[in-house]
């Protein structure tokens, strides 16, 4: 009878343990949180060494307004239950707690040790990121890269790679490095095509390309600095008996659509089919830049402003394309 008794208490208290958890549980999911908090720290103080002390812990730190009291709920997690499935969350947590208030340093060991021993999951990915985009706000570029690179290697199909290779593409465009703005560029249009940050890589490098082409057309028209003239600008005189020469007809012009400038021909080929199935004309310009060579896809050509309107318009309501008008 005794350890009936005895059996049977336990088990009592085993319900009572789920239930008040429950309980706590209930007014969290209700919004009434200063409830809920109350409930949660009467169930560890009765409890304390129960089943539900991580997720009791983990909840209160989201719930309570102080940030300092939400750090300790973590970190007891973290010392007391490493193990536990919330333990990687928690560690990210506070990693971000300190940034926020300014321990760069503590925040930066916080990070990486989420990300050495959590590498696996959601926190440790984003401990990664935050490790590369610090790097790179105090201009500790060799860090950065490093970073990015391990981010793409482990992580190859996550969509915060683009946005990695984006920062930095936008580092080097704002410290006037366009030709390593345009390696970032290329490398996200050929590994997240579809993304929004390929869309974006594609409209810079078209309008940095755009611009190179234009600077070598200004150059080329002004030409070193001579006062002599040229031997095509030194004329003959003409006699009564020689007439004048004819005046060569102006050189027809063409418009074009620029679609989008590629590195990767087999990108590019994908598009060219997609745009001809729908009944367009393509052309392909293929610029050399050093060892790369860069594949400009066009449709067209177009004799008027009209039909080149029209064109425009098509493709960006069949493809959502925003295109360049090209003339040559």
């Amino acid at each position: 009878m005794i350890v009936f008794l005895l059996l049977n208490s336990s088990f009592c208290f085993g319900i009572s343990e789920e239930k008040e958890y429950e309980a706590a549980w209930q007014l969290c999911q209700a919004g009434k949180y200063p409830e809920a908090t109350e409930a949660y720290k009467k169930y560890l103080s009765r409890h304390p060494r129960g089943k539900f002390i991580p997720e009791a812990r983990f909840t209160l730190a989201r719930i309570e307004t102080s940030g300092n009291n939400a750090f300790g709920h973590y970190q007891f997690i973290l010392d007391n239950y490493p193990a536990h499935s919330l333990a990687s969350q928690a560690s990210y947590a506070t990693a971000q707690y300190l940034q926020n208030v300014g321990s760069v340093a503590q925040a930066r060991e916080r990070y990486l040790y989420t990300y050495s021993r959590y590498g696996s999951t959601p926190a440790g990915r984003e401990s990664l990121s935050k490790l590369a985009l610090m790097a790179l706000g105090n201009d500790s570029l060799s860090k950065a890269e490093a970073y990015v690179n391990a981010y793409l290697d482990q992580y190859p199909r996550a969509p915060g790679g683009a946005a990695l290779l984006n920062a930095l593409a936008g580092y080097w465009q704002k410290k006037g490095d366009i030709a390593r703005a345009k390696e970032y560029w290329r490398r996200i249009m050929d590994l997240f095509p579809g993304t929004p940050e390929s869309g974006s890589a594609r409209e810079y490098l078209i309008a940095a390309l755009t611009q190179e082409n234009q600077d070598d057309e200004s150059l080329s028209e002004t030409g070193p600095e001579n006062n002599s003239p040229s031997p095509a600008e030194i004329t003959q005189p003409q006699t009564a008996d020689q007439p004048p020469a004819p005046e060569e007809p102006a050189p027809l012009s063409f418009y074009y659509l620029q679609i989008g400038a590629y590195n990767n021909k087999a990108i590019m080929d994908g598009w060219a089919k997609k745009v001809r199935a729908e009944g367009f004309d393509t052309v392909v310009e293929e610029v050399r830049e050093g060892k790369n060579t860069i594949y400009k896809l066009q449709a067209g050509p177009y004799e008027n402003s009209s039909e080149l309107k029209k064109a425009q318009q098509a493709l960006k309501e069949k493809f959502g394309l925003k295109t360049m008008v090209v003339e040559r």
